[in-house]
């Protein structure tokens, strides 16, 4: 068993998961970009010049992919975390809660806005998720999924 604000947390470290996407694809880009810039005192006529650029530039680009490996390990990290979250959502029964939970702990949607699209009052729909967050906190599959699974970095 899993308790309701620890299972709130996890369902709101979806957004947490989704921005380390965008920074790790934005800063995978910079590099990529960076590659392609002349690097200061390297001239790239293909003469030797026996001043040991070569290993400088060698140790750049290795840092590079090293770099960009990093990045890409967090992004599938930061994926897998971002199924998992859906994975407990998908556990509710009734396919509108599963639609209340994604609207409020994935795009962030107000009471208001997700009673207007489901045609509910706001203490309607704030009822409905307290009544999921109630059931999921039991399930057995929701706490094993949350307990085993890696938790995000406190930043």
């Amino acid at each position: 068993m899993v308790s309701i604000p620890e299972l709130e947390k996890f369902l709101y470290s979806y957004k947490y998961y989704a921005r380390e996407i965008l920074i790790a694809k934005e800063k995978i880009e910079q590099n990529r970009e960076m590659i392609g810039m002349p690097i200061s005192g390297v001239t790239y006529d293909g003469m030797p010049k026996g001043s040991g650029v070569g290993d400088r530039v060698a140790n750049l680009a290795i840092k590079f992919i090293d770099n960009e490996r990093d990045l890409e390990q967090r992004c599938k990290k930061a994926q897998a975390r971002m199924e998992d979250i859906m994975e407990v959502i998908r556990l509710l029964p009734e396919k509108d809660d599963q639609q209340i939970f994604e609207l409020r702990y994935t795009l962030s949607a107000t009471w208001e806005d997700i009673g207007k699209r489901f045609h509910l009052s706001e203490s309607s729909v704030r009822r409905r998720c307290a009544a999921g967050l109630k059931q999921l906190s039991r399930d057995k599959r929701a706490s094993k999924i949350i307990d085993t699974k890696e938790k995000p970095q406190d930043k």
